[in-house]
């Protein structure tokens, strides 16, 4: 998907939480490929919502954000731990729904701002010995559409664009 998007001209920030490697790979590659374009990564832990002032005041010109980040356990689910459920919807939606209100007036300001969630089929179908997993996905999901609708009645009010397609800046 970064390639893809660097390919069309975008700028990106790249996200890791504990595997800075492979991101620093990606972003000599990038670099190289499209040395007119601005790639930087971006350290941050998503089980941990509290800290997401001190991250959003260092990105600027955010146009798209892209929720790729996860993780599953998998077991029955009578073996979950409350742990595990609290990571789980920490990383999966918790974290995204917060960054969201923190980001969306960074969003609004070119009037082609873009919100993209990697979502799972287990989210709508299910999975045994991933029911936690599958709910907070269904959940992601369900915040996304309801998130769509409230952006979408914004735009009408010029805080927000209407929908199309994702275009390089």
């Amino acid at each position: 998907m970064c390639q893809a998007l660097g390919r069309t001209g975008w700028s990106l920030y790249l996200h890791y939480d504990q595997h800075e490697r492979p991101v620093t790979a990606l972003l000599e590659e990038l670099t190289a490929a499209y040395p007119k374009q601005d790639f930087l990564k971006v350290q941050y832990d998503f089980t941990d919502e509290t800290h997401l002032d001190r991250l959003t005041s260092q990105l600027f010109g955010v146009d798209a954000v892209v929720f790729a980040a996860g993780m599953t356990y998998y077991h029955l689910f009578q073996e979950t731990t409350v742990g595990e459920l609290s990571t789980l919807m920490k990383v999966h939606l918790l974290t995204p729904m917060v960054l969201l209100t923190k980001l969306q007036a960074k969003l609004a300001v070119s009037g082609r701002g873009r919100v993209v969630f990697i979502g799972s089929v287990y989210g709508a179908a299910g999975s045994a010995m991933e029911v936690a997993y599958s709910t907070v996905k269904g959940a992601q999901s369900a915040f996304a559409k309801a998130y769509a609708q409230e952006v979408a009645s914004l735009a009408s009010r010029s805080t927000w664009s209407r929908p199309g397609p994702l275009r390089p800046r």
